[in-house]
């Protein structure tokens, strides 16, 4: 292991050069990427969540109110946890955040929100299951990958039973059973995050940018210009001074006005500084 850059890619480049290599044998490998924090999911409790309870499909068995461990430390990327809810009073967010254990294993303590997802869901007065699938890719981001109300409805078509005789009470409840079916209703949800700009940020942003480029416009521009004409003043007293170049093509007295006159511009660009 190692903590330089230079090493680390000149390794990786070196292990890919010998798979690729037909005179190198490497033996099988597997390469594991694993979740270094441990974060939860939290949502939204409703007034009536006591009686609506929840599901949750996850490697702990830790179930607070309303916020669960179910990305631990060490899990191998990908994951999904499936999580579900009975709700029957509309839109309700979904928080993915850091555990507070996650700052024993190093975690900057900068913030502790990872991503809210907002899944909108119907007004009912029966409390509605609603799964939700939120998953952990390869790359590490975590994204709902689904979000699916689940309905029970009863199944119309009356099979026809070649045996008329009544059936058993066990028989009866599974014929009944047997004639539910569950309707699956995909939510729409969106995602924000504590990175993520809105457009009028980023204009607002961008406009403070533009201030500060013209603010150094306006800065950099004179500055410029003091330097032209400086190396300019400072380049022709030299060549009006000197025998060997304009100085061949003027009288003295054509040279001492010069160079007075020259003199003048250059203290009055001092004072202007």
């Amino acid at each position: 292991m190692t903590i330089n850059a230079n090493k680390a890619v000149a390794r990786g480049a070196a292990l890919q050069s010998a798979i690729l290599s037909p005179r190198f044998k490497v033996l099988p490998y597997n390469i594991h990427k694993f979740q270094a924090w441990p974060f939860q999911l939290q949502w939204d409790k409703d007034a009536n969540d006591e009686a609506q309870g929840m599901e949750v499909d996850a490697t702990t068995g830790a179930q607070p109110t309303n916020a669960v461990v179910m990305f631990d430390r060490s899990l191998s990327f990908t994951i999904v946890r499936r999580m579900t809810l009975k709700r029957n009073q509309g839109t309700f967010a979904v928080l993915t955040e850091y555990n507070k254990k996650a700052l024993e294993y190093g975690l900057p303590a900068f913030g502790n929100a990872i991503a809210t997802f907002s899944v909108q869901a119907p007004i009912s007065e029966e409390a509605k299951k609603i799964c939700v699938n939120v998953k952990e890719d390869i790359h590490g981001i975590i994204q709902l990958s689904l979000a699916q109300m689940m309905e029970e409805i009863a199944n119309k078509e009356e099979s026809e039973m070649s045996d008329p005789s009544p059936l058993k009470d066990g028989e009866e409840d599974a014929a009944l059973e047997n004639k539910k079916k569950v309707k699956k209703t995909n939510l729409v949800f969106t995602t924000t995050r504590p990175l993520d700009w809105t457009d009028g940020k980023i204009q607002k942003a961008y406009q403070v940018e533009l201030a500060m480029a013209l603010k150094d416009k306006l800065v950099q521009e004179p500055s410029d210009k003091r330097n032209k004409l400086k190396a300019y003043i400072y380049g022709m007293r030299d060549k009006v001074g000197l025998d060997l170049a304009l100085g061949l093509f003027g009288t003295d007295a054509e040279k001492a006005a010069f160079t007075t006159q020259n003199e003048a511009m250059d203290n009055c660009q001092s004072l202007d500084q």
